[in-house]
């Protein structure tokens, strides 16, 4: 959808889609709250290349989007600046409905670590992405496994568990 370049001190520099995060600071202007300038701060951290979970994104009126930040380097490794690639969010919406499509009656979804909807089948569900918890046995189960296997667990890493329900 888009493509970002922000400078070390946050300033958005680019932006292909001209969207009005264009000219502010992703770390102290009106998008300081997002889960873009999350990520963004969180590259600047850890130097290394990251995906963010999703959000209703503002400057995109305010349309489901995750992106991928990858820090800018000078020759001595030191960052300079961000670029950050905004993913459309339809192609895994469409994989998502069409594995639904099974014949059986079924509700397929995604969520995150935090047990948050990411993503449904069901279009109905599409309100409640990142706002409604799919706390139940087995999202619980799949969270303690998911802790038990990885010792060094980061939570901010976003780590996903897919579930398909089937009706009768």
């Amino acid at each position: 959808h888009d493509l970002l370049i922000i400078n070390k001190d946050g300033s958005v520099l680019f932006s292909i889609k001209k969207e009005s995060v264009l000219g502010t600071n992703i770390f102290s202007g009106p998008y300081s709250k997002t889960i873009l300038a999350e990520t963004c701060r969180q590259v600047v951290k850890t130097k290394n290349i990251l995906i963010s979970d999703l959000e209703y994104y503002e400057p995109s009126d305010n349309s489901l989007s995750q992106f991928i930040v990858r820090p800018l380097k000078d020759g001595d490794q030191n960052i300079t600046g961000l670029i950050a690639f905004q993913l459309p969010v339809s192609p895994i919406v469409e994989m998502i409905k069409k594995g639904s499509e099974s014949g059986f009656s079924s509700k397929t979804y995604i969520i995150g670590h935090d047990l948050r909807l990411r993503f449904s089948s069901s279009e109905k569900d599409f309100p409640l992405i990142q706002k409604q918890k799919i706390d139940n046995v087995l999202t619980r189960h799949w969270q303690d496994e998911e802790h038990a296997r990885h010792s060094d667990y980061d939570s901010s890493e976003e780590v996903v568990f897919i579930r398909s329900e089937f009706y009768n």
